[in-house]
C-alpha cells in the first residue's frame, strides 16, 4: 500500500489523501509505474476534466526547450498543425487570455512544429536566452492565469527528473505561487526534488515491474522504437505506412494501455518509469529490428520533419537505431537554426555529435574550425574546449588547420592563466602563419601576443609586436581590427594616460563590431570603454555605457559579459557609496566567474567585496577578503590587484593604529599602483605621506604629493584637491594661511564628496560651526555607507 510522510507520520489509502485541501503541493518519489498508474487512474476518474496531465519525451526533452510543457498544449487543445484552423478560438475559449497572448503562443507553437516556413520576428541583437526567457514568461503566465481562473485543478507533471531547464522553472514558480482557489499540484520525480518546498512527500514503493516478464506485442514493439512518449497522430502515421486498417487501431490502442507502465492521457501515450523501455528495447530480436525498424525508417521519410521537435526525434530515432548517417544528415539541417539563434550550448551538443559521426575529412575539418571551437569560445567553455582540442585525432587536417586548431587552443588556455607560459608557442605559431602568408591567422595571433604583454605590464614590447600589425594596417579585415588593432590601441593609450586617444580607439572599435554585427565583442568594448570614463571619474557617463552593455549580454546569455560588465559597474557603485547595490551585481558576477572558470572575475570580485568590507568598517571580514586577492592575483599575475590588497591592508592597518604595519604595506601598494597607473593609489598617498612626514620622511612625502597631484592634473581628477589639502595642511606653516589656501579650493571642487572632506578639514583648524556643519549636511544628504564618514560626523558632533 502507498504511504506518505506528513510531519513524521505514516499516512495510509494515499490517493484519498491526495484529495485532501491542505496539501496543494505533493512530490511522488520513486519510479513504481504500477503505483503511479493507480494514483493517476484515481484522480483522473475523480477529477474528469479538472485533471491536468504533463509527461515528456526523454528522445526529446533534454534537447529541446519547453518541450514538456509544449506537448501538454498540443495534447490538451488537440492541436494538428498541418489542419488546425481553430487554434486561436481553443486558446481564447480555454485559457482566457488576451487576442495578443493567444497570437503569441500561436506563434511559438507554430515554430515548434514548423521551423522552416514560419518564422518568429528577430531584433538583430535578440537571441535565443531573450527568446527562451520570452516565451517562460508566456507560458508559465498563460498557465497561472489559467489556474487562477478554475477551480477544483489538479495538475500532474511525471518524470519532473526529465524536464529541460525552463520547464523546470515553470514548475517551480507554479508551485510557489500562491493560488487562491482550490489548486493541487504533483510532481513525480525518481528522488525527492530539493529546490521546491512541497506540503507533502510521498514516497513510492521500488518497482514491481520485472521486463523479462512484460509481453513484447506487436504494438509494443513499435512503441518501443518511437520514443517513451508518442502522440496518437503519429502512431497511425506509422500504421498508416504498415498498411495497417483502421479498424485494427483500438486493438493496438488496448495492447498499449494495458502495460502498467503507459499510461495514456487524452491523445497521448506516456511511459511512467523510463528506464523500463531501455531494457526492453534490448530484448527485441535482431529480425525484430531489423523488420520493424525498417518499416518505421521508411514511414520516417515519408513524414516531413518540419518543426524543431520533429527534428530532435527523428535524429534521436535514428541514432537509437544505429542509423548513424541519417542522424548526421538531420544534425546538419538544425545547425542553421541555431545558428540563427545564437544559441551555442545548443550548436555545441549537435555539432560535436556530428563530428564523431562525420567520416569525411574535409567536412569534419570545417565542422571543427568554423563551429565546434568558435561555439565554444562563444559559450565561454574554454576548459571543455581545451580537453576537447587535446582529445581530438588531428593527423589528417591541413597544416592551416592545425595551426588555426592550435590558436584555439592557446586562446582557450590563456582564459584561466596569465599567458606568459603560452608566449613562446604563440610567437613560433604566428611566424609559421606569417610564412605561409595566412594572413588573418597571423593578425590573430599577433593581437593575442600583444594583449599578453600588455595585462602582463610588458608594455615596451607589446607596442613592438602592434608596430608590425600597423604595417599591415590596410590589409586587414574590418573584423580582426577591433580586438587586434583598435581595441590594443586603446588599452596601451590608457596605460599611458593618453585618455582622448583611448576614447577614440574604443569608439572606432565598438562602431566597427556594430557594423559586422560582433554583439559580444561590442559588449566587451562597451566595459572597457566605460572604465576609461570610471578612472576619469566621469561615473555617468559609465554607467550610461554599463548598463547598455548589460541589457546586450543578458539578451544574448553572454555569461562572461555579464560578470564582466558588473564588475566595472560594481566598482563605481563602490566609489558612490551604492554598496548594497554593488553586492548584489557583484554577487551574480561572482557566481558567473565561477561558472566559466575565469579567475580574473574571480579575484576582481572578492576585491569588491573587500573593499565593501572595508567601507562598512568590517575590518576582520575585508582582511579575510583581501588575502585571498593578494594571493590569488599572485597566482594570475596581477599587479593591479596585488596593489588593491596592500592598499587596502595599509588603511586597515592604519584605522587599526598599527602604523609601522601599515607605512610598509602602503609603500608597496603605492610603488606597484603607480607603475600599474592604478588610480587606487589616491587613496593611499594622503595616509602614506602622513605617515612618512610623522617618520621624518620630509623629502620623499613631498616627491610622492607632488608625482601624485601632477598625475591626478593630467588627467582631470578632483583626487588632485584633495592631495593638495594634504599638502597644505603638512607643508604651509602659518594657520591662517592654511585656511586661506583651502577655502580657495573648495570653488574649484564640483564633487560633493570631496567638498565635505574639505569643510572637514576647516572646522578642524578653526572650529567654526558653520563648516561642521556644511560637511555634516553633504554626508547626510548622500546617505553614504562609509565608516570614515559616520567617525567624522561623530567627532564633530561630540566637539
Amino acid at each position: 500500500m502507498s504511504k506518505a510522510f506528513v510531519g513524521g507520520k505514516v499516512i495510509k489509502n494515499t490517493e484519498k489523501y491526495l484529495l485532501e485541501t491542505t496539501n496543494k503541493s505533493i512530490n511522488l518519489v520513486g519510479n513504481n509505474s504500477i503505483e503511479k498508474k493507480d494514483i493517476y487512474t484515481f484522480l483522473e476518474a475523480k477529477y474528469n476534466n479538472h485533471f491536468l496531465f504533463v509527461g515528456t519525451n526523454s528522445f526529446v526533452s533534454e534537447k529541446v526547450f519547453f518541450e514538456p510543457i509544449v506537448r501538454f498544449l498540443i495534447n490538451y487543445l488537440n492541436f494538428n498543425y498541418t489542419k488546425d484552423n481553430n487554434l486561436e478560438k481553443k486558446l481564447k475559449d480555454t485559457f482566457h487570455i488576451s487576442s495578443r497572448k493567444v497570437k503569441d503562443i500561436i506563434k511559438f507553437l507554430k515554430f515548434t512544429v514548423d521551423i522552416g516556413n514560419y518564422k518568429l520576428d528577430f531584433n538583430k541583437s535578440y537571441r535565443a536566452n531573450q527568446i527562451y526567457k520570452n516565451q517562460y514568461d508566456l507560458l508559465k503566465n498563460t498557465l497561472i492565469n489559467y489556474l487562477e481562473k478554475s477551480k477544483n485543478k489538479i495538475l500532474i507533471f511525471d518524470n519532473y527528473d526529465y524536464f529541460d531547464k525552463w520547464s523546470k522553472k515553470i514548475v517551480r514558480d507554479l508551485i510557489n505561487y500562491n493560488f487562491s482557489n482550490n489548486i493541487k499540484i504533483i510532481v513525480s520525480s525518481t528522488t525527492k526534488i530539493k529546490n521546491i518546498e512541497f506540503d507533502t512527500i510521498k514516497l513510492l514503493n521500488p518497482e514491481k515491474l520485472k521486463s523479462e516478464k512484460i509481453n513484447m506485442n506487436f504494438a509494443l514493439k513499435i512503441f518501443l522504437c518511437l520514443g517513451d512518449s508518442i502522440s496518437k497522430v503519429f502512431i497511425e502515421k506509422i500504421y498508416e505506412e504498415m498498411n495497417i486498417k483502421n479498424s485494427m487501431y483500438s486493438d493496438y490502442d488496448k495492447m498499449l494501455k494495458k502495460n502498467d507502465f503507459i499510461y495514456k492521457y487524452r491523445n497521448m501515450y506516456f511511459v511512467l518509469n523510463k528506464e523500463i523501455p531501455k531494457k526492453l528495447f534490448k530484448k527485441l530480436s535482431k529480425s525484430d529490428e531489423k523488420s520493424i525498424c525498417g518499416i518505421i525508417l521508411r514511414a520516417l521519410e515519408k513524414l516531413p520533419a518540419k518543426g524543431l521537435y520533429d527534428y530532435y526525434l527523428k535524429i534521436s530515432i535514428y541514432k537509437n537505431l544505429n542509423n548513424y548517417n541519417k542522424e548526421k544528415n538531420y544534425i546538419y539541417k538544425l545547425i542553421p537554426y541555431f545558428e540563427k539563434l545564437k544559441a551555442y550550448e545548443d550548436l555545441l551538443k549537435i555539432s560535436k555529435r556530428a563530428f564523431e559521426l562525420e567520416k569525411n575529412i574535409n567536412k569534419k575539418e570545417n565542422l571543427l574550425i568554423n563551429n565546434i571551437l568558435k561555439y565554444f569560445k562563444k559559450s565561454d567553455k574554454f576548459k571543455d574546449g581545451y580537453r576537447f582540442i587535446n582529445k581530438i585525432d588531428k593527423k589528417n587536417f591541413t597544416s592551416k588547420a592545425k595551426n588555426k586548431i592550435n590558436f584555439y587552443k592557446l586562446y582557450y588556455k590563456r582564459q584561466f592563466g596569465n599567458g606568459l607560459e603560452i608566449l613562446k608557442k604563440m610567437e613560433q605559431n604566428a611566424e609559421s602563419a606569417k610564412k605561409n602568408n595566412w594572413l588573418d591567422l597571423y593578425v590573430q595571433w599577433m593581437g593575442e601576443i600583444v594583449f599578453i604583454y600588455y595585462i602582463n605590464d610588458k608594455l615596451e614590447k607589446a607596442k613592438k609586436y602592434l608596430s608590425e600589425l600597423t604595417k599591415i594596417k590596410n590589409k586587414i579585415d574590418k573584423k580582426l581590427l577591433i580586438s587586434n588593432y583598435y581595441n590594443l590601441k586603446a588599452f596601451i593609450s590608457k596605460k599611458e594616460l593618453r585618455y582622448n586617444d583611448t576614447l577614440k580607439y574604443y569608439q572606432k572599435s565598438i562602431n566597427l563590431a556594430r557594423k559586422t554585427n560582433l554583439y559580444h565583442k561590442e559588449i566587451i568594448l562597451l566595459s572597457n570603454l566605460s572604465i576609461a570614463y570610471y578612472e576619469l571619474r566621469e561615473y555617468n557617463q559609465a554607467i550610461k555605457k554599463l548598463n547598455k552593455a548589460m541589457k546586450k549580454a543578458k539578451d544574448l546569455d553572454f555569461k562572461r559579459g555579464i560578470s564582466f560588465v558588473g564588475i566595472n559597474l560594481c566598482l563605481i557603485y563602490l566609489e558612490m557609496f551604492k554598496l548594497d547595490l554593488a553586492l548584489k551585481i557583484s554577487n551574480e558576477s561572482l557566481k558567473i566567474a565561477k561558472q566559466v572558470n575565469k579567475q580574473r572575475f574571480v579575484v576582481f570580485n572578492y576585491f569588491i567585496l573587500a573593499k565593501r568590507y572595508f567601507l562598512l568598517g568590517d575590518f576582520k571580514n575585508a582582511t579575510i577578503y583581501f588575502s585571498s586577492v593578494k594571493n590569488l592575483s599572485k597566482d594570475i599575475s596581477n599587479n593591479e590587484l596585488l596593489s588593491y590588497s596592500y592598499i587596502y591592508f595599509g588603511l586597515i592597518f592604519y584605522y587599526r593604529g598599527k602604523i609601522d604595519n601599515a607605512l610598509n604595506n602602503l609603500e608597496i601598494g603605492y610603488k606597484l599602483a603607480k607603475k600599474n597607473n592604478n588610480f587606487e593609489l589616491f587613496k593611499a598617498v594622503p595616509v602614506l605621506v602622513n605617515l612618512l612626514y610623522k617618520k621624518n620622511r620630509t623629502e620623499k612625502a613631498i616627491k610622492i604629493l607632488n608625482s601624485s597631484m601632477k598625475l591626478a592634473k593630467k588627467i582631470g581628477r578632483e583626487d588632485y584637491y584633495i592631495l593638495k589639502t594634504e599638502k597644505i595642511k603638512l607643508f604651509e606653516e602659518k594657520k591662517e594661511s592654511k585656511i586661506l589656501k583651502i577655502k580657495n579650493l573648495i570653488p574649484e571642487l564640483k564633487d560633493n564628496y570631496f567638498r565635505s572632506d574639505l569643510y572637514y578639514e576647516l572646522w578642524k583648524l578653526t572650529g567654526e560651526n558653520a563648516y561642521k556643519q556644511e560637511a555634516i549636511n553633504i554626508y547626510r544628504k548622500n546617505r553614504r555607507k562609509y565608516f570614515l564618514h559616520d567617525r567624522k560626523i561623530n567627532e564633530m558632533n561630540q566637539g
